[in-house]
């Protein structure tokens, strides 16, 4: 059913959410040095 095509989406939105707030970290430690 539906179902089945939204979870593999949902897993992929939070690995893009992930990797943006890791990318963000870099870019607040580069800032501070």
């Amino acid at each position: 059913g539906t179902q089945g095509n939204i979870e593999p989406l949902r897993a992929q939105a939070q690995g893009q959410r992930q990797e943006d707030q890791e990318e963000g970290l870099h870019l607040l430690q580069e800032q501070r040095r």
